[in-house]
């Protein structure tokens, strides 16, 4: 039977802004939450035929990056005057912001207020992207990167700042004799520890420098995951109505219901998680894991 687990709601997304379809919720380095919103265009229909191909063939106009500044919310508008159709992912790099196409995996290098300033390649079919501090941006994608013929291939990439890359998880798991990556389901990215799961064997591995430091085999499939102390929370794959919380030391789990400040079950949710952080989100508000 699952606990009960309150949550806080921390904004309704029609407080930002009416006119606005969110694309994705990720967290900074600093364990905020940085909402990625794309205007110009309707959200993305349920239906196929005529309306999804005018979907498809509208540009957005502007992408905002609303992120939370002590109790205020904050917004920088970064014009889409190139042409980008999708935007996948935003994060902070450097003083900046870099957005980032899953297809493709073209990254847009902009300034502190928005402005583009060059592009660097990431490679295709990207799954999540988190950077850090110190201008490392981590990359995993999904298989059909792994099984391509670019950098996707190694499943997990680190890359410096310019875009080169200095990390290459392939290459790493061949020496450190760790099972292949086929699909990179999930990754935290925390200080200079890295956590990822994967598909096929589904281990839980941490990096830290760049060295192995935990290898958990056959842990489990997580589409996003928290690491808090000796518990790992996350959502189970394929699951949008619950968690689950895992001790990492003998493998107990409990199943979690997240319920809101009215005691009403919240579901279904996306999740975003880093570090011990873990956030929830609906069609219609944020909300944090306590």
């Amino acid at each position: 039977m699952a606990i009960p687990l309150r949550v806080e709601k921390i904004v309704r997304f029609a407080e930002i802004s009416a006119d606005w379809v969110l694309i994705q919720v990720s967290i900074d380095w600093n364990g905020k939450p940085l909402l990625l919103f794309e205007e110009g265009r309707l959200p993305f229909p349920l239906t196929s035929g005529e309306e999804l191909n005018h979907w498809y063939q509208t540009i957005p106009t502007a992408h905002h990056l609303v992120r939370l500044d002590g109790n205020k919310w904050t917004a920088v508008e970064v014009s889409n005057n190139i042409g980008v159709k999708i935007t996948s992912f935003a994060q902070p790099l450097g003083d900046g912001w870099l957005l980032i196409e899953a297809r493709g995996g073209i990254g847009r290098l902009c300034s502190q207020d928005g402005i583009h300033l060059t592009t660097i390649d990431l490679g295709n079919a990207i799954q999540d992207v988190q950077t850090t501090a110190d201008g490392y941006i981590w990359v995993s994608y999904f298989d059909e990167g792994v099984f391509g013929n670019g950098i996707g291939t190694n499943g997990l990439v680190c890359f410096d700042v310019e875009g080169k890359d200095i990390f290459r998880f392939a290459e790493f798991a061949e020496t450190a004799n760790l099972p292949h990556i086929d699909d990179c389901y999930a990754i935290n990215v925390s200080g200079n520890e890295t956590w990822l799961s994967y598909y096929s064997d589904f281990p839980l591995v941490c990096l830290s420098d760049f060295k192995l430091q935990t290898l958990k085999e056959k842990f489990g499939s997580f589409s996003a995951f928290a690491v808090r102390g000796n518990k790992l929370l996350a959502p189970p794959s394929y699951q949008r109505r619950s968690l689950i919380e895992i001790d990492l030391t003998d493998r107990y789990e409990q199943q979690l219901e997240p319920i809101d400040d009215q005691s009403i079950p919240l579901a279904p949710f996306r999740v975003a998680a880093r570090g011990a952080e873990l956030f929830l989100y609906t069609e219609e508000a944020l909300y944090r894991v306590l």
